[in-house]
């Protein structure tokens, strides 16, 4: 069994060669200055405590300089070429969740659970007795604002974000919807929502489900990796990135992510005006055609019509009334 080390041997020879040997073995500059400062901060406590008699100082010269990170995001020919690597529904999900996380401004997983008709800006020709209520009737221009508050943010005083949700992007999201009680109604009925919401997918809470959260997601993360070489969280940094190089000014940026803060409006003034608006819904439509969302959103359509659930999703499914709700899935 091996000894316990000796706090007299933490010196800088000893700390420069572990240095030396981290490098070797590919750690990056930052992770080990991390270890580093996790080593300073034990050592202080060893001698706050009295267990040893000099107080520790880690010199300069183990620290590492910050390595520039590459910046991992997506194109649009690699979601192409994606799509067509689908084989089955649960493929073709991971993949849509992650369209729709670039279409709406860079959302993660727990933003997703979130969506709700009642969060839509055009909300008053739905009622709870319209069952057939889909977001097209309030989509006399071809669209609708989804009002959204980032479940990563929404303790601080940010901004909500206004996000523009098209016509073609909502049939993104019913497909989702429906393929989503396809293959979790039986295995996972709990996380089936109410069908009259048009574009709620989840009916779970994050914040009190989040075990649950991390077990239905954890399938759609592995098989977005595999598919598209890049995590979710890319979408978020795709979609920044291609604002930045269409050189959009840094308020708008900030808008376009919800980072608007409130102690930032000082500096920024009132990101809510008409002016703003407009501004920053150009700048977003003009993201979604740099990445060619309504080509990728009708190569997905279309390859989901090439598997073998297209017809229960248009006909295999239905809402039920009277006391409650029920799902038809006798094809199941």
């Amino acid at each position: 069994v091996d000894e316990p080390l000796p706090f007299s041997a933490v010196n800088f020879r000893m700390l420069d060669t572990a240095k030396r040997n981290a490098q070797k073995a590919g750690l990056r500059n930052q992770s080990i200055n991390g270890y580093m400062q996790k080593v300073r901060a034990v050592m202080n406590d060893a001698y706050d405590n009295g267990v040893i008699y000099e107080p520790f100082v880690l010199s300069k010269k183990l620290k590492l300089p910050k390595q520039k990170r590459e910046v991992n995001i997506c194109t649009s020919e690699e979601f192409s070429k994606a799509i067509e690597k689908v084989k089955d529904v649960r493929d073709w999900q991971a993949l849509a969740f992650y369209l729709l996380m670039f279409c709406c401004r860079g959302m993660y997983p727990a933003d997703i659970v979130s969506l709700r008709v009642a969060n839509f800006r055009n909300t008053e020709a739905n009622t709870d007795d319209d069952y057939n209520f889909h977001l097209n009737v309030l989509c006399e221009q071809g669209h609708d604002y989804l009002i959204h508050r980032r479940h990563k943010t929404k303790n601080k005083a940010n901004d909500d974000m206004v996000i523009r949700i098209d016509s073609n992007l909502l049939d993104l999201i019913i497909m989702l919807k429906r393929s989503v009680i396809y293959t979790h109604y039986k295995r996972k009925p709990e996380i089936i929502p109410p069908v009259k919401d048009t574009i709620r997918i989840f009916n779970y809470d994050v914040d009190i489900d989040n075990d649950l959260h991390q077990n239905v997601w954890d399938n759609w993360k592995k098989r977005v990796s595999r598919l598209l070489g890049h995590s979710f969280k890319t979408a978020r940094k795709t979609y920044d990135t291609a604002s930045a190089n269409l050189d959009f000014s840094q308020t708008v940026r900030q808008i376009l992510l919800g980072h608007i803060e409130e102690s930032m409006l000082y500096y920024y003034g009132d990101t809510n005006s008409k002016e703003m608006s407009k501004k920053v819904q150009a700048a977003h439509i003009s993201v979604l055609e740099r990445f060619d969302t309504d080509a990728l959103i009708s190569q997905m359509l279309s390859k989901l019509s090439e598997l073998d659930i297209t017809e229960w999703l248009h006909y295999g499914w239905a809402y039920i009334g009277d006391d409650e709700e029920r799902y038809y899935l006798d094809s199941l």
